[in-house]
């Protein structure tokens, strides 16, 4: 009885929490909108298979190749932002 009392606190507190992060998002941002939308566009285009989105962006980024570049440190590929 005393892990039901102790997990219903736990979830109580947890429910207190997200209840102040969702207060302090900015949900009527325009620019999140338009990402929002923007995202969820494409993945209905692909009926919403998250294997037929990777592949898309995996393309993109082929298409794109000239907006990344490789770090000296890792020498991995990160995405160069337009300026």
């Amino acid at each position: 009885m005393k892990r039901v009392f102790q997990a219903s606190i736990m979830k109580s507190e947890l429910n207190r929490r997200w209840s102040r992060v969702k207060n302090e998002m900015i949900e009527d941002d325009p620019t999140i909108t338009r990402i929002r939308k923007s995202r969820h566009s494409i993945s209905e285009k692909f009926g919403h298979d998250p294997g037929s989105i990777v592949e898309y962006y995996v393309e993109l980024q082929k298409k794109h190749n000239e907006r990344f570049v490789e770090t000296l440190k890792t020498g991995k590929r990160t995405f160069l932002p337009e300026e």
